[in-house]
């Protein structure tokens, strides 16, 4: 196990630097018609992309471009060293119905094989999505596989290997089955869900490491590990599958902690597993492809020792460590907001500072909401965007005698209707009488 994790960064530091080609040879494969050395006219064990990988030698790369590709047998052995089969994406580039196998008991081992951006759709009858025996150093990063007829993966022997972002999901058996007491695996930010038996399946092993994985809705148990030298489970969702959470057995040395166990059927453990002291229990309320929901309780209660991209403490599951493919802004709020992640708290909001609200607008740091800065000038000519609240009159009180402190006091028109009808009759006297006198 320790042999696997120097092994396994180093690994990464390849994959993040490096773009579709390298410094050796680059072999092109691409469909009928699309003008590369290697043009994919049909399947079977004589196809371009076996002709390529046989052409190839250590530190090339055979680069598959998008395209589907029907029935291809993939067989690399041990005259096949120190290759990297890589597809343009691995949403385009499609091995569909395919036989793929590294190393075999009868024509050898390979080693030092990397395969990334692929999807391998449907292997056909009781086929495996990705067989690896007694091979070393073998990378799968960034792979699809979806509807296999066997396992997702099948790794037996001796064979030592690395996983990273996969996803393995709808096969007709297990996503993951480990066989063989000097196998060494190690599985990083992978979803393992929606298989019809295990997600993942451990028969013997001298090493599995399995972090910040996703193992949820198999139709059995998640993750079955009946023998093993060494077992680290860590940051781990593990929820919703047909039997147990995790069953486990036989391990002379384990380290599971900061998981989160929840919804299994049967339980969450059994055999010689209980939860870790900081593992949790919770709905993990994921949303659309599994991505948590801002509100989910899996976000940052994993192993502070990990980080997020970031640099909080790590999320439980797929999406949590460095090598997550999402950062916390992507996490599910509405439209409009956006998951503002610390240590301390994490919630949706519309903004952390003025650039994330529209124009005329500021962020208030208070609440991180955006509110306007126009001011009502009580306008109605077109001139302000603010609705009125009071009509032109009282909006026009400043240029008219002040008024309003009597209109609606009754001693005042008490007042003003006596004087008005004494007034009136000392009108009506003088007119009468004043004249009379004069006389």
């Amino acid at each position: 196990m320790k042999r696997l994790l120097p092994v396994f960064f180093a690994t990464i530091l390849v994959f993040m630097f490096s773009g579709t080609t390298v410094s050796a040879g680059i072999l092109e494969v691409c469909p009928s018609g699309g003008g590369c050395t290697y043009e994919y006219t049909g399947g079977g064990a004589v196809n371009a992309i076996q002709t390529a990988i046989d052409a190839a030698t250590d530190g090339d790369t055979v680069y598959i471009h998008n395209g589907t590709y029907a029935s291809p047998e993939i067989d690399m052995t041990s005259s096949h060293v120190g290759i990297t089969i890589e597809g343009e994406s691995s949403s385009g580039t499609i091995l569909n119905e395919s036989y793929f196998r590294i190393g075999s008991a009868t024509y050898g081992a390979s080693s030092n094989i990397t395969v990334k951006n692929l999807k391998i759709l449907n292997s056909y009858d009781v086929n495996n999505g990705i067989e690896i025996v007694n091979s070393t150093g073998v990378d799968l990063l960034g792979l699809v596989v979806d509807g296999s007829g066997g396992e997702g993966f099948k790794i037996t022997g001796s064979a030592t290997v690395d996983i990273l972002n996969c996803l393995i999901t709808n096969g007709h058996s297990t996503g993951i089955r480990v066989n063989g007491a000097a196998a060494e695996v190690v599985i990083y930010n992978t979803d393992i869900s929606d298989n019809t038996y295990q997600g993942i399946l451990v028969e013997d092993t001298g090493g599995l490491g399995i972090t910040n994985a996703r193992i949820g809705l198999n139709g059995t148990v998640g993750l079955q590990v009946n023998q093993g030298s060494a077992v680290v489970i860590r940051n781990t969702n593990i929820y919703g599958n047909g039997t147990y959470g995790i069953s486990l057995s036989s391990v002379s040395v384990l380290t599971n902690d900061y998981n989160n166990v929840y919804g299994n059927v049967s339980g969450g453990y059994t055999g010689t597993i209980g939860a870790g002291t900081h593992s949790i229990a919770v709905d993990p309320d994921l949303g659309a492809g599994g991505i948590p929901n801002c509100t989910s309780g899996l976000i940052n209660t994993g192993d502070p020792t990990i980080t997020d991209l970031d640099s909080t403490i790590s999320d439980i599951g797929l999406y949590g460590g460095p090598y997550a493919v999402l950062s916390s802004e992507s996490f599910l709020c509405m439209a409009g907001l956006f998951c503002y992640v610390t240590d301390a708290f994490h919630e949706c909001i519309q903004c952390l500072s003025d650039t994330d609200c529209p124009e005329t607008y500021i962020c208030n740091l208070d609440t991180n909401s955006c509110e306007s800065t126009v001011v009502d000038t009580g306008d109605d000519d077109g001139d302000d965007s603010t609705v009125d609240d009071q009509d032109d009159t009282e909006e026009d009180d400043g240029n008219l005698p002040q008024t309003a402190m009597y209109k609606e006091d009754p001693l005042f028109y008490t007042i003003l209707c006596i004087s008005m009808i004494l007034a009136g009759y000392l009108f009506y006297a003088q007119r009468k009488y004043g004249g009379s006198s004069q006389k």
